[in-house]
């Protein structure tokens, strides 16, 4: 699966997230693994997209969840950020 294709299987993944920084849009890994074939797809296809700067993630406790959890979006979707 090419870049492209990968970022069309993971668009529709994004939904809000109720987060202890308040709300956040963006899928998880376990959504990712479904949705491209596995965990070792999953994994390589997110390491390249994050490195190629298409995908962005973040560090995120969701919910009374004490464990961090990474927060993937594709990077167009992202909301734009105010310094």
């Amino acid at each position: 699966m090419n870049f492209s294709e990968s970022l069309v299987v993971l668009r529709p993944l994004h939904t809000t997230h109720d987060t202890l920084y308040g709300p956040r849009v963006g899928f998880f890994m376990s959504d990712a693994t479904g949705a491209l074939g596995g965990l070792v797809q999953a994994s390589n296809a997110l390491l390249v997209l994050v490195s190629e700067g298409l995908v962005e993630c973040e560090c995120v406790f969701v919910g009374d969840d004490e464990d961090a959890r990474t927060l993937y979006r594709v990077a167009e979707l992202a909301p734009p950020t105010v310094h």
